[in-house]
């Protein structure tokens, strides 16, 4: 699935092809994994004590604790920029797109190790059930989602979140878009390669929007029409393809700037005056309170467009200083990128895979039983633990595999423990 380099791909007579942009490190991105693994565990941890969070808390409260789920939608905008900067980088510099296989394996060694570790170690140390083997194959090979509506979310009626980990339907979703990219690289490639620069960063924006309807309108369709399979479309990989195509858009403008073209007005302010952008934020974190907590958690209804739409809002003016401006302008900044947030950011996929099991075990060992305990002691002992465990994921399993993400798939099975180069930061 990859293109050649064409050597007519520029006409005779332009500038020759800019160099291609240097590779970027953003030290803050660990840091807002770190802050969007916590508002998910906020989410859940509110919902499992459901009756103490709405008998001591203010109902914009509980409101605001259902609507940290929005960082999940944070994480698929960073993985948008941070996966497709490299694709668009090439493209922009008139350079083919890389191998798919290269691509894939890469992502594949990020997240299968550190998922089989956790699926492991849930079931069997934790008690999360995995049940018949058919239901084994589907979470080993992360096909979960597209299962029968009970095992996709989690198990039925008593047992829901029971079943293996059913957070990690997000991530069959990130491997859909991994499947995505490389085809929109290549299409790019071949069918603008011969265009201006400016009309190729048209057209990949002209793409980012089409994407961006396509996750609206597939929203707005089963949101209204209320099909069969409504409640387990929430997790696929449509829904939240907007969300990606957010961090998308960030990138092509990215990449433009380190070509030396002028940001647009808006991100280049944004990036200037963090604070501002995350005001914009705070703003949408005000409207988050003005709705009404879900009786029903997990029934939606057309009022969720809306929603969801502000949490593409909310994920723009919370990351957009993490990516443009200078990055170590401003004390924030040089908080998110501290040593402890970045440490904590990047364990955060050890710290999602473990979290849901440790909150209902943090349940059983206080003698509550399932929706039993308060909000801060449930929350407190999940926090510690799922850190715990993610640490030791990450060094045992996903830092020695992240070595291997430049070898061959025939030297994956040798030299396992015997290089270590630095790793680069790990995506979402």
């Amino acid at each position: 699935m990859t293109a050649s380099a064409d050597p007519q791909a520029i006409p005779a007579g332009t500038p020759a092809a800019p160099a291609a942009p240097a590779r970027r490190y953003f030290p803050c991105f660990d840091a807002f994994r770190f802050i969007g693994m916590t508002m998910v565990l906020l989410v859940h941890a509110a919902f499992a004590t459901r009756p103490w969070v709405e008998a001591n808390l203010p109902e914009w409260v509980q409101s605001l604790l259902q609507r940290m789920d929005v960082g999940v939608a944070m994480f698929f905008t960073l993985s948008g920029f941070l996966l497709f900067r490299p694709f668009i980088g090439r493209q922009l510099s008139g350079r083919a797109p890389g191998k798919t296989s290269t691509f894939l394996r890469r992502r594949s060694l990020r997240v299968f190790p550190g998922y089989w570790f956790a699926l492991t170690f849930v079931v069997v140390v934790l008690g999360q059930l995995l049940g018949t083997l058919k239901n084994a194959v589907l979470f080993y090979t992360l096909l979960f989602p597209f299962a029968t509506q009970n095992l996709a979310l989690g198990g039925g009626p008593g047992q829901e979140g029971r079943y293996a980990i059913p957070q990690a339907w997000s991530l069959t979703a990130e491997f859909v878009f991994y499947f995505m990219l490389p085809v929109i690289a290549v299409c790019l490639y071949r069918y603008t390669s011969k265009r201006s620069q400016l009309s190729q960063v048209r057209i990949a924006l002209w793409v980012c929007g089409g994407l961006y309807l396509f996750g609206q309108l597939f929203r707005l369709y089963f949101l209204v029409a209320q099909p069969s399979w409504e409640r387990v479309a929430v997790i696929w990989a449509p829904n939240w393809v907007d969300f990606f195509a957010i961090g998308m858009a960030m990138a092509v403008f990215s990449v433009r700037e380190d070509l030396g073209v002028a940001t647009p007005k808006l991100l280049r302010h944004l990036g200037e005056h963090p604070w501002h952008s995350w005001a914009g934020a705070g703003v949408v974190v005000v409207i988050f309170a003005t709705f009404s907590p879900p009786h029903t958690p997990g029934v939606f209804g057309a009022e969720y467009w809306f929603r969801w739409w502000l949490f593409g809002v909310f994920s723009f003016f919370v990351l957009a200083p993490a990516m443009f401006g200078d990055q170590t302008a401003t004390r924030a900044r040089r908080v998110l990128a501290s040593k402890p947030l970045v440490m904590l950011g990047t364990v955060s996929l050890g710290f999602y895979l473990f979290h849901l099991a440790f909150l209902a075990k943090s349940q059983e060992w206080l003698g509550v039983g399932s929706f039993g305990g308060t909000l801060p002691e449930v929350f407190a002992i999940t926090f510690v633990c799922s850190v715990a465990m993610a640490f030791v994921s990450y060094w045992l399993v996903e830092k020695p595999f992240l070595a291997l993400k430049d070898k061959s798939f025939g030297q994956l099975f040798r030299g396992l423990w015997v290089s270590h180069p630095k790793d680069e930061p790990p995506s979402v």
